[in-house]
């Protein structure tokens, strides 16, 4: 298994980001509710992992935000 684990030193996540990140055209900042965003990156790159067998978590931190994927590697 992979592990990719992202951090940032912001404000973390909102709690209603926590709970709906993952969902099709959620946008929890309107301020970057423009035609440059659309709310399906986070939703997709879930799916994405979820079919390969993966997970994707979002969470908070003391010093900001935390995304982590878990990738799974088939044995040969």
């Amino acid at each position: 298994m992979y592990l990719l684990v992202i951090t940032n030193t912001g404000i973390g996540f909102s709690q209603k980001a926590l709970e709906h990140a993952a969902e099709q055209f959620f946008m929890d900042d309107l301020s970057r509710n423009s035609k440059s965003h659309s709310g399906i990156g986070l939703y997709v790159a879930n799916a994405v992992f979820q079919k390969h067998g993966g997970k994707l978590i979002l969470e908070n931190y003391s010093g900001g935000a935390r995304v982590t994927l878990i990738i799974p590697v088939k044995q040969q």
